[in-house]
């Protein structure tokens, strides 16, 4: 249990700059397993949460780009089928409870908030928007345009 306790903690920490003090004092206060549990729960919809306002943002920030939105569109849906296969891949038995032990549920939320805050930070690529010579950039607008509009 100590062990899945740093391991969630370490996950918890990487994701502070996006979730600030809300999740830490969750765990400063977590007094047992089943309050850990839900502080993962917690941690992973407001990851889910973040994720859905990226899209949303990448969704505005690039309207009109009918061929880019109905490619982010299917990329997002096969993420989300990779995404379950994953999970499953790593909790093959996530279906016969107590087979993980009480720290499953802290640990999956864990897993699937991981996966999820690499997908927001793949996304964001589109929001930040390429440099000045960024000869490879694709369908990244220039931080010009996003900032400016595309004019």
């Amino acid at each position: 249990m100590f062990i899945a306790r740093i391991s969630f903690l370490i996950t918890i920490l990487f994701s502070l700059n996006v979730y600030s003090e809300e999740t830490a004092s969750c765990l400063e206060t977590a007094m047992s397993q089943l309050d850990m549990n839900q502080c993962a729960g917690i941690d992973y919809k407001k990851a889910e949460s973040e994720l859905h306002r990226v899209i949303k943002e990448v969704q505005r920030l690039y309207k009109g780009e009918t061929k880019f939105l109905t490619n982010l569109e299917k990329s997002q849906q096969n993420w989300e089928i990779q995404l379950e296969l994953d999970l499953n891949l790593k909790y093959p038995k996530a279906d016969e409870p107590m087979y993980y032990g009480s720290v499953f549920p802290m640990c999956y939320s864990g897993y699937k908030m991981r996966l999820t805050l690499q997908r927001i930070a793949f996304l964001k690529e589109w929001l930040k928007g390429s440099t000045e010579g960024e000869v490879c950039s694709g369908s990244v607008m220039h931080e010009y345009y996003l900032k400016n509009g595309k004019g």
